[in-house]
Parts: structure tokens; C-alpha cells; sequence
């Protein structure tokens, strides 16, 4: 396998894991945002985040919750859900580069 094909099997494999994260991310916040409006309350928030973690502790939820609520409205968008999955994503790719180039 030449070395292009390597770098672009192993971008297909990165892209389908964010796919699928993104896809269970999708469907557990569709099926707590009832009205389909993409904002959620903190009970609702809270409920996603057990949907997509039974273990996390709700204080870590609230937390969470309070910083993804830029507005201080008691709400929280889709949106700013999407943009700190793909922050975290990135952080992850990130210290996955620096311990390659670190070996």
C-alpha cells in the first residue's frame, strides 16, 4: 500500500468514527427535544446526557449545561452541543498528533 493510500484509508477511518459519534449524538437528542425545536432545557439536557452516558455524574452535567448556555437563558442549541463535540474531537486528534511526534 503506498503511502497516499494509507493517509486516505486512514482519513475515511477518522471520518466514519466522527460520523457515527455524530449520528448517536443526533438520534439521542432527537428523541428528548419532543418538539423538534433543537434547544433543550436543563431537565431535557439532562436527559440527553444519560442517554448518552448512565454514569456521568450530574454534576458534570450541570456544568456542562452552564457552559454550553452562552446566553444564560436556561438553554441549550444543538448547536452549541455540535461545536463542543467537535472541539473535543479536535483535542483528540490533536494529542493523538503530538504522541505520534513525540515517538
Amino acid at each position: 500500500m503506498s503511502l497516499p493510500s494509507l493517509i486516505d484509508a486512514l482519513l475515511l477511518y477518522r471520518l466514519r468514527q466522527r460520523e457515527n459519534a455524530l449520528t448517536h449524538v443526533v438520534a439521542a437528542f432527537r428523541s428528548v427535544d419532543k418538539e423538534d425545536s433543537g434547544v433543550l432545557d436543563s431537565r431535557g439536557f439532562r436527559s440527553f446526557c444519560r442517554r448518552l452516558n448512565r454514569d456521568m455524574p450530574r454534576t458534570e452535567v450541570d456544568e456542562l449545561f452552564v457552559e454550553l448556555d452562552a446566553g444564560g437563558h436556561g438553554r441549550v442549541t444543538f448547536s452549541a452541543i455540535a461545536a463542543c463535540l467537535m472541539q473535543a474531537l479536535a483535542d483528540v486528534d490533536s494529542g493523538e498528533q503530538e504522541a505520534v511526534t513525540m515517538q
